[in-house]
């Protein structure tokens, strides 16, 4: 398998989307409700996992499920008053490929679309969750870097269907998978094919 024999699926690092924010005020003698933000900008790293189920193998027919899992830190927003720094989980994102294999010759290099992932975010108190994020086909290209090449997964106009974040084709993301081109392309080539790409990346929401 060369450089362009693997699966462009490599969803990780996130990166652009404008967002709104709303915190509730805490009413007296009664617990903090979290509310949904409205208004601002906040850019995460992310870190995770795009899991393969069944793993891809070889020039195997049939389909393929890549779920998302994620951890988004670091995250800023000057509209959210005293808190400035927040920080999420990512999961449910799921895409399919199909024929769920490792070549290039059956997606193109075309990162599928993603839909049914939601965030709960942290501090709790002040931020509702986020849900019904989803993001259309994406476009994946071979990168070089110091340490060889590596696969990169970018998306852009996605959506946060409800919750805190809220936009409709603002949200976009960009990643990265820590394995190398090689790496992969050894993994769909070995008898229990590929089933876990860690990357990283950044994301705006």
């Amino acid at each position: 398998m060369g450089r362009k024999s693997i699966v462009p699926v490599a969803v990780a690092g996130l990166a652009v989307a404008l967002v709104t924010m709303m915190g509730l005020a805490p009413v007296a003698g009664a617990a903090r409700v979290p509310g949904a933000t409205t208004g601002g900008v906040t850019t995460c790293r992310v870190t995770g996992k795009l899991m393969f189920s069944p793993a891809l193998q070889g020039l195997n027919s049939g389909s393929s499920a890549a779920t998302v899992d994620a951890s988004l830190t670091g995250c800023s927003d000057a509209g959210l008053g005293k808190i400035s720094f927040i920080a999420g989980r990512l999961q449910g994102l799921v895409g399919s490929v199909s024929p769920g294999n490792c070549t290039s010759l059956a997606i193109s290099h075309v990162a599928p679309p993603l839909s049914g992932g939601s965030v709960v975010w942290a501090p709790h108190a002040h931020l509702a969750g986020s849900g019904g994020i989803s993001f259309p086909a994406g476009a994946a290209t071979i990168i070089d870097l110091n340490r060889g090449t590596f696969l990169q997964v970018s998306y852009s106009g996605g959506s946060v269907t409800t919750g805190s974040f809220a936009n409709s084709g603002e949200s976009s993301m960009t990643a990265t998978s820590t394995q190398s081109d090689a790496q992969l392309a050894g993994k769909c080539r070995s008898k229990n094919g590929l089933s876990v790409d860690d990357f990283r990346g950044t994301a705006t929401l």
